[in-house]
């Protein structure tokens, strides 16, 4: 399964964001551009020693769009190919 990432730059820097599978923001008619305004709301981790953020909920050009729920589980889960309950 492709996940799809973005990289956020700020003045404070750079880090990747982990969006989710490509089918679910497809689904979602999510249709990210280069150069596009993003509010992100996430968890901050390291993964192989480079800042990356987890996305929970994205904002771009007015629409909202939530990824994650309160705990964290992802809103695909249980959808899409394959299925099962890790997805």
């Amino acid at each position: 399964m492709m996940h799809l990432t973005a990289v956020l730059k700020t003045d404070q820097g750079s880090s990747t964001i982990h969006l989710g599978p490509a089918w679910y923001l497809e689904q979602q008619q999510l249709a990210l551009k280069v150069g596009d305004a993003l509010e992100v709301t996430g968890s901050k981790v390291t993964l192989n020693q480079k800042p990356t953020i987890i996305a929970k909920e994205l904002r771009v050009n007015g629409k909202t769009l939530k990824l994650r729920d309160e705990q964290g589980v992802p809103l695909w889960r249980g959808m899409g190919p394959g299925g099962g309950p890790g997805r």
